[in-house]
This record gives C-alpha cells, sequence and structure tokens, in this order.
C-alpha cells in the first residue's frame, strides 16, 4: 500500500487555476522531491497534504480518506522554510512542544526529546534560545519538533533555502542520513535543482499546476520527457532537426543550420519528421581546429566567453555566427578562439517528434 496517494487533486484560487488535475503515489520510507520553478505550485500542493488549503480529488495517508481532517489529526510532521520556531521557548521546549500538546506524560516526553537531541547533534544547546542558535543549528530544532510527534510523513517546505551554499551542502547530507535512520515518508520542496537530485528517491518535476515527469534523479537527468525537463534539470543544447535516414536505433538528421548529424534513440519516429533533442554541455568534448578528429557530429565555432567554476570551464561556444552550445570543459580558451566541439551519437536524447 502507498504511504500517500494523489488522485486528480485540482486546486483554484479565486479564477486562478493553480493544480489542475496532480495525481502522485509515494511508498513507505520514501524520500521524494518536488521540484519546480516559483509559482508552478509545488508549496500548495504540500499545504493540502498537510491540511492547510480545500482542494478537489482524493488524498489518502496509509489507505484513509483524509479529506476534511484537520493538521493535527493527520499525524505529519512539518519544517517551513523559515523554521517558525518559537523564539520564547528553549530548543528543548520547541522541540517538545507537540508532544506536550498530546499530554504526553513527562518521562516519556523527557525520553524522546534527548533522544532527538542526540540524533540531531544538539547536545548542549538545549536551553538555549532561538536567537542565539546559528542558521543550521535552527534547522536542526526545527526538523527535530517536526520528528517529536513520531509522524507517518515528515513534509519539508524549502528549509534549506536561508543557509549560505557550504551549510547549505552539509545540511543535506545530515538530512538525507536522518531521513534514512527514521525511515519515514518524506516529501521535499524546493527549486533548486541540485539539492533535488542530491537529496531525492524520486523527483516530482512541476511546472504550471502540472506534473511533468516522475522519476529517479538519473532518470530526470538522463532521460528528461520533455523540453521544460531538459531545460529545468541542470543545462541543455537544444536542436532542431529533420530525420532523413534511419537504420536500427541509428537515426541520421539535418540540423536546422544544414549540419549533418547521427544520433542513436529507441524513440519511433520516421523519415521526413522533425524532431527535437539535446545534448548536455558535458557531452562535448573539445579541441582545437588542427586536431584530426574522424567522428561524427564534429562542429565548429568560437569561443563567446569562457569562465572558470572551480571543477570546470563554463564556455559560450558560436556556431555558424548565431547558434548558441553551452559546454562545460576541463581546460579554459580564450574568448575569439575557433574551436571544434565533437559529441558520440549515444549523448543525444530525443525529446519529441
Amino acid at each position: 500500500m502507498a504511504a500517500v496517494e494523489l488522485e486528480d487533486i485540482r486546486l483554484s484560487y479565486g479564477g486562478l487555476e493553480v493544480l489542475k488535475g496532480v495525481s502522485l503515489r509515494l511508498a513507505s520510507s520514501e524520500f521524494a522531491a518536488i521540484l519546480g520553478p516559483s509559482g508552478c505550485g509545488k508549496t500548495s500542493l504540500l499545504r493540502i497534504i498537510g491540511g492547510f488549503s480545500d482542494y478537489k480529488g482524493s488524498l489518502r495517508i496509509d489507505g484513509r480518506d483524509v479529506a476534511g481532517e484537520p493538521p493535527h489529526r493527520r499525524n505529519i510532521g512539518i519544517v517551513f522554510q523559515d523554521y517558525a520556531l518559537f523564539p520564547h521557548k528553549t530548543v528543548a521546549e520547541n522541540i517538545g512542544y507537540g508532544l506536550r500538546m498530546r499530554s504526553i506524560a513527562k518521562p516519556r516526553l523527557d525520553e524522546r526529546v534527548s533522544g532527538l537531541v542526540d540524533l540531531l547533534k544538539l547536545q548542549g544547546l538545549e536551553q538555549r534560545y532561538p536567537a542565539h542558535l546559528s542558521g543550521g543549528q535552527k534547522q536542526r530544532v526545527a526538523i527535530a519538533r517536526a520528528l517529536a510527534i513520531e509522524p507517518k510523513m515528515l513534509l519539508l517546505d524549502e528549509p534549506l533555502s536561508a543557509l549560505d551554499k557550504k551549510l547549505r551542502e552539509e545540511m543535506q547530507v545530515e538530512l538525507r542520513q536522518i531521513q534514512k535512520k527514521v525511515g519515514i515518508t518524506t516529501l521535499f520542496v524546493t527549486h533548486d535543482q541540485e539539492e533535488a537530485l542530491a537529496l531525492a528517491d524520486t523527483i516530482v518535476i512541476m511546472t504550471e499546476g502540472r506534473i511533468r515527469q516522475i522519476g529517479t534523479p538519473s532518470d530526470v537527468y538522463l532521460r528528461p520527457a520533455d523540453e521544460f525537463v531538459a531545460g529545468f534539470v541542470g543545462q541543455s543544447n537544444l536542436f532542431n532537426a529533420e530525420v532523413m535516414k534511419i537504420e536500427g536505433a541509428t537515426i541520421t538528421a539535418r540540423l536546422d543550420g544544414g549540419e549533418v548529424v547521427t544520433l542513436n534513440s529507441k524513440e519511433l519516429v520516421k523519415t521526413g519528421n522533425r524532431i527535437t533533442f539535446c545534448v548536455r554541455p558535458e557531452r562535448f568534448c573539445l579541441s582545437r581546429p588542427d586536431t584530426q578528429m574522424n567522428d561524427a557530429n564534429i562542429f565548429e565555432g568560437r569561443v563567446d566567453h569562457a569562465v572558470f567554476l572551480g571543477s570546470h570551464w563554463q564556455l559560450g561556444v558560436t556556431m555558424n555566427g548565431s547558434r548558441k552550445i553551452k559546454v562545460q570543459a576541463s581546460e579554459g580558451r580564450s574568448e575569439g578562439e575557433t574551436v571544434r566541439l565533437l559529441w558520440q551519437p549515444d549523448n543525444a536524447i530525443v525529446l519529441s517528434a
């Protein structure tokens, strides 16, 4: 049985339809991330699961329809973007708040708080107030408070967005380890693609109130369902072409710029079809014009810009005076330099035909 099942969820504010028939199933102990641009409906979906918004459709938790149930009856832990800690309560009091509201006996409450302090590495901070905590410490307290009630599910609404890059990356690792230890079904909302790829078992891509793709991190990156997913998850170079010849899984096509390329794909296409495919920036091999290259799919262009990002260079290359190509390279190039770009037929991802 799925831990959470949503079927044809719809939500409107005034005359604006925010969610347009969203269906999703999460398995027990699954860590899923909802990824999408601002305004796509991901936080609205989280609020519906948490019991904070009305909706049309069906929502079941552990097989039970929870329509009309208030948030406190759903036994769901929630961590908000701003953590929402009580400023006048200590760390220990914040963590134990939900237990006190449930009239849990003090010995049991103290035991539970102590266990979560150890799990979230908050030892020595029990009597501090939120104003005297760092961003990472506040985030740990918020997670501990959400877990204290032993919820069936954990909802996280961009809880790492306020942290600096280094701390955010550290907390991503800790959050994943905590989720695995506790074994709780978790739904994480973010607009940060790297965060979603690093944390989730399953990624749900949303835009304009609809789900565009559901899959593992490798699925959505290596096999995007459409142009939106290809452009939103990572960077991509999109090409439009006409199919000239098909031999087994190998397609020969002519780009709109006139170049003839070969690509391998299991997509069902026919000779004469118009197709759109993408090649990721890191899939290009880079060489100088005087290098002998006998492979197919060789483009020549001019370097417009080169940016060093520590682990690699990011290059912008113009082909045929107009087409812009994004390239990830291990070596830099000078602006204005002429280069050759090579990509293998297996590196193309056909998105539509």
